[in-house]
């Protein structure tokens, strides 16, 4: 039994009703005194026992009082029904006070956040640090500072988008990035973060958000392709998100040759379509027609991939196409090339810009922009890296916000378990926003995930669906609380008592596969965990008036997606 299932008295809807019968027995018992009074304007107690037995007669002035004492007890269960159906208590917030409270969770709260942004040279009333909700126990609002990184574990209709994403959006002292497959994110950000004087930028190969086609941007991945291993890191990205054969025999080989294309392309200016175009065949001479002067040794690679035995030749150069395929869509490959009427994306100069924001959209599945959302995730984090490292203090001058929302699906970057770590106490805000561990363990293997949780300083479980595992290892973290139980015996020689003190779950695999909307579980270096709740931006009158600032144009737009 946890806490959240063990009773600890008969709970406020008996006391409620128990309230409620206790005053109509002293309105009753009352009623022998208060209606002689009602009728001769003199009061005088009559003992309500001896009334009875006395025969005193039952009038009208009586059943006024007793009418009286009843609306009254009415009105209280009334208010108590009201109250209850508009309090947002949830079974689970039983848990809340045998969990992290006060000192306990001391380096989220505003006097630790604020002095840790003190001392990276940030103005603490600009830099608020990451909303992550409010507590149960103490209705404290939590916040990381931004010189940590966080992952969040919210399966679908969990509130991350309204209180994770948006709400962490408005609050951004400076440049954001985010991805997503929502609309509404810009929908509900766009103008006021344009209101702030950065500008917007819209990545959108998919058209998941018409209504910021205005501010889209295209953007060529070649342009970051300085030496070879800008090539494979980019090759590695487009494998990662190439979901329909993981395991494939010739991925090392088949990556290989894809970055060898990719830097082949770089080295001749081309844009990306052309390694899409090599490909097809197994024996184009471009490629290695580039390089063979400049970097004899990797044209010699790539001739001698297009040598191998028909059998082996055929997987690699399958394996590369694959992982290439999604530009075989005009659509995606008008986001990567010129002649759109767009505006082409400097990474450098979004990380160098003060309150620009950049939204990257996607669908999930086949077809995705996945890819490219990865593909240029990756590149702008790499950018702000090398730049926090030739800034001050080894920190950006203002705070990164970079918001992952559904990594997992539209957003696989293969190194960054690796580099999470460095962007702590760089001012690269990393929040990670995944469906569930597992879906974590699926895009980062072989340990990559743990090496991703252990790197943030944070995170977040929302709710969803979860393996009994996962709830097992949540119910460790959170751990036992300790009670006192009574029992009573009765025997010939008398009664005694037996006192003992037990320990149980806090919060049990039950409870936590049943976690309410709305509620989370926070768990952050250096604190107990701690139950909160949810604050959606339209829960929040200040940030209300930040959404309503939308542009007319970006409103009624948004408006008629909404209707259709």
């Amino acid at each position: 039994m946890s806490a959240v299932s063990r009773s600890n008295g008969p709970g406020a809807g008996a006391a409620v009703a128990v309230t409620s019968l206790i005053i109509l027995a002293l309105g009753f018992l009352a009623s022998w005194s208060i209606a002689p009074w009602l009728l001769t304007g003199v009061f005088v107690f009559v003992n309500p026992v001896t009334a009875i037995i006395g025969g005193v007669p039952w009038t009208g002035a009586h059943t006024t009082v007793m009418v009286t004492a009843g609306a009254f007890a009415g009105a209280v269960l009334t208010v108590a029904i009201v109250v209850a159906v508009r309090s947002d208590r949830a079974r689970e917030d039983r848990a809340a006070m045998h969990m992290g409270t006060g000192k306990q969770i001391a380096p989220l709260l505003g006097p630790a956040v604020a002095e840790a942004h003190k001392t990276l040279g940030w103005d603490p009333k600009e830099c608020r640090g990451v909303q992550l909700g409010t507590t149960v126990a103490g209705k404290v609002p939590l916040r990381a500072s931004f010189e940590t990184t966080g992952v969040m574990i919210a399966g679908p209709g969990r509130q991350k988008t309204t209180a994770m994403v948006v709400p962490n959006i408005l609050d951004a002292p400076g440049t954001v990035i985010t991805t997503s497959v929502r609309p509404d994110v810009f929908r509900d950000t766009a103008g006021y973060r344009s209101s702030l004087g950065g500008q917007l930028h819209v990545f959108d190969p998919q058209g998941n958000a018409p209504a910021a086609a205005e501010y889209g941007v295209w953007w060529n991945p070649l342009r970051e392709i300085h030496n070879l291993d800008d090539a494979e890191d980019l090759a590695g990205v487009f494998a990662a998100n190439y979901l329909e054969d993981e395991h494939n025999f010739f991925e090392k080989e088949g990556v290989t040759l894809l970055a060898d294309y990719i830097f082949a392309a770089a080295q001749a200016g081309h844009y990306l379509p052309v390694v899409q175009e090599w490909l097809r065949t197994d024996d184009n001479a471009a490629p290695a027609r580039i390089l063979r002067e400049s970097h004899r040794a990797i044209a010699g690679r790539i001739e001698s991939a297009q040598a191998l035995t028909d059998r082996t030749r055929s997987g690699v150069f399958a394996y590369a196409r694959g992982a290439i395929a999604f530009l075989a869509s005009e659509r995606l490959a008008a986001w990567v090339q010129p002649g759109s009427g767009r505006r082409e994306l400097d990474p450098g100069a979004l990380i160098a810009a003060p309150r620009d924001t950049l939204y990257l959209f996607s669908k999930e599945g086949r077809g995705s922009a996945g890819p490219l959302v990865s593909a240029l995730t990756k590149t702008l984090l790499d950018k702000a890296e090398r730049v926090s490292e030739s800034s001050p203090r080894n920190c950006l001058p203002k705070p990164l916000l970079v918001l992952l929302d559904e990594a997992g699906n539209i957003c696989r970057i293969p190194d960054l378990p690796d580099r999470y770590s460095h962007y702590r106490a760089r001012g690269i805000v990393v929040v990670t926003i995944l469906q569930s561990e597992d879906q974590g363990k699926q895009v980062w293997p072989n340990g990559g995930y743990e090496k991703l949780l252990a790197a943030s300083m944070w995170w977040i479980y929302a709710g969803g669906n979860a393996s009994a595992s996962f709830y097992r290892n949540v119910s460790d973290l959170i751990g036992d609380y300790e009670y006192t139980e009574r029992s009573t015996s009765a025997g010939r020689g008398g009664g005694s008592t037996q006192v003992s003190r037990r320990t149980e779950r806090i919060m049990d695999v039950a409870d936590l596969d049943a976690l309410s909307v709305g509620r989370m579980i926070v768990f952050a270096s250096g604190c107990r965990p701690v139950l909160v709740r949810a604050r959606p931006w339209f829960t929040d009158k200040r940030l209300r008036q930040l959404v309503a600032m939308r542009p007319e144009r970006v409103h009624h737009q948004a408006e008629e997606d909404v209707h259709v």
